[in-house]
């Protein structure tokens, strides 16, 4: 289910990055790739991410400064085993053609052999960056053997999920499972000694480490498999609110879940502290159902507008096949938010549909249709 706007959040990538400095060349440590050097640098390296940008595209000149940093943050990391290198399409148009290079920036992750490139699926910032990497430099599951190695672990991540089972068992399967299924969004570890005590943890139990809200959210489920730990970890890696924005929205678009859009203004800190107080309790009853996030709706005033909400603070919901379901109330009144998400609740909402007023007169020779109408005209009896 494709929720968000890919044009809004292409832009809104743009303007967040509009104001990072280009990197001097000379001082680089992402690597440039020619036709004369591509196989060696592939071949002599485990792992190459490789972007294929135009010196003119607007993605790749916000991408460019995330690259550089990425490229940098990975040199002094031992950690991460991999290098990163871009071409020059319009140079090198060889290259681009054999590895189908159609849009720009296009990314691609070679292991070794210049044949057999993947396709990159991650974030395009510096932590979206190294992360991804991170994961394909690492086991699925970590082995973790003392307290030190835990503390380590737990710093790796914004959301690191460990679990505390014996070597073979059930329940490390199903955790290997998900850390298979799920490496572009957490990272895994497990303690197989009961030996290693970890403060707020018990052996033979599962939990996520997170850098927001509680620190350290327990698994209460009664069945250690891998859907109810795919369940855990989709219902807590994520905030109850969050701002949205290059580096998650992906995670958003896979979660699945619909998406509370709302649009604050970030100017006024009194204004935004009481909405998003008062749409807190919602969050926390609708966990796992509906993921909230908000937006600066003063800087990204027309992209807000094209995504259906008329005025700023302001709150949509974008739900299942593409029906979009606006609030219409006062965002800190109680009795408005009630009403809105129990109607959501109970499918009693009517969906939102950008529309130009319905004419006050349609006897001309051409039936003017617009949004607001079209289900009611069309889908009429006949």
């Amino acid at each position: 289910m494709k929720i968000l706007s890919t044009v809004f959040l292409s832009t809104l990538f743009l303007l967040a990055r509009s104001d990072d400095a280009e990197v001097s060349s000379e001082d680089e440590a992402v690597v440039t790739l020619t036709t004369d050097n591509f196989e060696s640098v592939i071949g002599e390296n485990a792992r190459v991410l490789v972007e294929f940008y135009a010196p003119w595209c607007g993605h790749c000149k916000a991408l460019a400064p995330e690259y550089e940093r990425a490229a940098q943050a990975i040199a002094a990391d031992d950690s991460i085993d991999a290098v990163l290198a871009k071409v020059d399409a319009t140079i090198e148009k060889d290259l681009a053609t054999r590895y189908g290079v159609k849009g720009f920036p296009t990314l691609k992750f070679f292991t070794g052999d210049a044949d057999k490139p993947s396709d990159y699926s991650g974030g395009r910032t510096e932590s979206t960056i190294l992360q991804w990497l991170r994961t394909r430099s690492m086991p699925p599951v970590s082995v973790l053997n003392n307290l030190d190695e835990v503390d380590a672990f737990k710093k790796k991540a914004r959301v690191v999920l460990v679990g505390f089972f014996d070597e073979g068992s059930d329940e490390g399967k199903a955790l290997n499972e998900v850390a298979e299924a799920n490496r572009e969004s957490v990272i895994v570890g497990q303690v197989q000694s009961k030996d290693v005590k970890v403060e707020g943890t018990e052996f033979g139990k599962l939990y996520l480490f997170r850098d927001f809200g509680e620190p350290v959210v327990a698994f209460e489920g009664t069945t250690v498999d891998a859907d109810s730990i795919t369940e855990f970890l989709n219902a807590e890696r994520f905030p109850l609110i969050d701002e949205i924005g290059p580096e998650n929205y992906k995670d958003y678009v896979d979660r699945g879940l619909p998406l509370v859009w709302i649009a604050l203004n970030v100017e006024d800190a009194d204004e935004q502290k009481a909405v998003l107080d008062a749409l807190q309790p919602y969050a926390k009853d609708t966990k796992g159902t509906l993921s909230f996030t908000w937006v600066d709706g003063q800087k990204y005033a027309q992209h807000v507008q094209n995504l259906g909400i008329t005025e700023t603070p302001g709150l949509l919901i974008a739900g299942d096949n593409n029906k979009k379901f606006l609030f219409e109330g006062k965002l800190t009144s109680a009795d408005d938010l009630k009403a809105f998400f129990d109607g959501y609740k109970a499918g009693n909402l009517a969906s939102h549909l950008k529309s130009e007023p319905v004419p006050e007169s349609n006897d001309g020779p051409v039936f003017v249709l617009v949004g607001s109408e079209f289900d009611s005209v069309i889908g009429k009896d006949k």
